[in-house]
Order: structure tokens, then sequence, then C-alpha cells
């Protein structure tokens, strides 16, 4: 664990500004034509602006507690980081209006579900959920960078704008774990959220996922709907192949840089760096 903690403190987080303009012929399903996975991103997008908000409070409120110099910048750009998450998720979910999809009444639905739970927890069980929801967004950024092609499907500017936002999770993947160690968090509770919150957020983001989709009329597909399920949660689907790094989570001695994604980030970070300079 020592030695994921250097490389850790190793880093200097930065946010990198994007600004999103979304041209008036994206199409609706724009992950590929695919209805499922577009309506998974969409929902995946509706709980950013939110639940971003929420993280950055969590982290926000043992600020004063952190002694380590290095945390104390990390955990500045942690803060930037998410808030330019939030704003270009903002966008987003403002472009989904177009299609009858009201996000403002959905973020707020969701802000006040996440107040209402905060209302009945401490502050560092709120930590301890960001540090697992935290683990959720490192391993679902990592699978967008390595499956080529799921990400490719994607069209432009919208398959940059997630692969920034998976950089920078992969980026701070360690800020609010290693918040909460030096705040005195300890591992049963962190643990036991891990439980709890991992049931919620499959829970919550599949019926989210459903009611979309049916919304859309894709369950008269039924076909297409099975071929699609099985491609993301069958045993060799998208989610399956997250199982190994999801699990990791539970031993004592994790630490998210246990697995170092130094090259997978500055790999991503050229890339979206030539396809700004061709545009």
């Amino acid at each position: 664990m020592q030695e994921a903690l250097s490389k850790a403190r190793a880093r200097q987080i930065t946010p990198r500004d994007m600004s999103l303009d979304i041209p008036g012929d994206t199409p609706r399903y724009w992950m590929g034509g695919d209805a499922y996975s577009t309506h998974l991103m969409n929902v995946l997008s509706l709980l950013f602006p939110p639940g971003e908000r929420f993280f950055m409070d969590a982290v926000r409120a043992f600020r004063g507690q952190v002694t380590d110099p290095r945390l104390l910048a990390q955990v500045r750009g942690f803060l930037g980081q998410e808030a330019l998450h939030s704003r270009e998720h903002k966008t987003f979910n403002r472009w989904l209006n177009r299609f009858g999809i009201d996000a403002d009444e959905i973020e707020a639905a969701i802000a006040q579900e996440i107040a209402e739970r905060r209302a009945k927890r401490t502050p560092i069980d709120d930590l301890a959920v960001t540090c697992a929801l935290e683990h959720f967004t490192a391993i679902m950024a990592e699978a967008w960078l390595h499956e080529g092609e799921l990400r490719e499907s994607a069209v432009e500017p919208l398959r940059s704008v997630w692969t920034w936002h998976a950089i920078e999770e992969l980026d701070h993947k360690s800020v609010a774990f290693d918040v909460y160690n030096e705040v005195g968090g300890d591992y049963g509770t962190r643990r036991n959220w891990m439980l709890r919150i991992s049931v919620a957020f499959i829970l919550g983001v599949s019926i989210m996922h459903v009611r979309h989709m049916a919304r859309d009329g894709l369950f008269s597909r039924p076909g297409y709907v099975a071929r699609r399920w099985w491609a993301y949660w069958g045993p060799r689907g998208y989610f399956a192949k997250m199982i190994p790094a999801y699990l990791k989570y539970y031993r004592r001695d994790f630490h998210p840089w246990a697995e170092d994604h130094s090259a997978l980030i500055a790999r991503f970070e050229r890339e979206l760096a030539q396809t700004y300079q061709a545009a």
C-alpha cells in the first residue's frame, strides 16, 4: 500500500477545461445508433451534477483536517475537476431536453434524494460513500478507455467529453480515499458502505435505464433488448469485466493507485490533444 500511496501523492491533479458545444445534427442515439447504450450513458450523465456536488461537499467537509500539503493540493485539484464535470454534464443534460427528457426535474429529484440520505448519515459516512462511488467511477472510466469498440461508437464531440471525464476520474481516483484515511476513517465503515452503495447504485441506475428505454418503446423489441443486456451483463459483458477491479476494494490493504493508470491517462491525453488539433 505504501508504494501505491507514494504514486498517488506524486501526482499533480490539474483541472482540464473543456467547453462542450453539441452540434445541432448530433443524433439522438449518439452511441453508434444504439439506443440501449445511449440511454445508459444518458442516465449516468443525469446523475453526475448532483452526485459530484455531493462528492465535493463530502471531501470539503474534512479539508481543514488534512495536514499533508500534497494531499491538500490534490483536494483543490479534485474540487476543480468535479466542478468542471458538473458544468459539462449540465450542458449535455440540457441537450437531452430536445428529446423530451426533463433534465432539471430529474437532477432536482436526485439532489433531493441525496439530501434525504445525507440527513441520516454522519460526515465520515458521507466520505465513505464518496470513496465507494469514486471507485465505481474509476473502474467505469477504465472500462471506457479500454473498450475501444464501445468508445469509438460514440459520436464527436460527445466521445471526447466522456474520454476527458474518464481521464480525470482516474486522475483523482484516490483523493477522497486518501482524505478518508488521513482523517481516521476505518476499514469496516469503508467496506460496509461499499456493500450498501453497490446495491443502491446498480439498482438506481438500472431502474432509470429501464424507464428511459420504456419511454422510447424499446421493450417492443425484446430480442434487441436481450442482446444488448447480454453485451453488458453477460459473462463476458462490459460490466462483468469490471468485477475483479470492483472486488479489490474489499481488501483491507486496498489503495486505488495499486493499479497504476499513469500510462493510460497519458495516452488518452495525447489522443484528445490530437483530436482538437485536427478539428
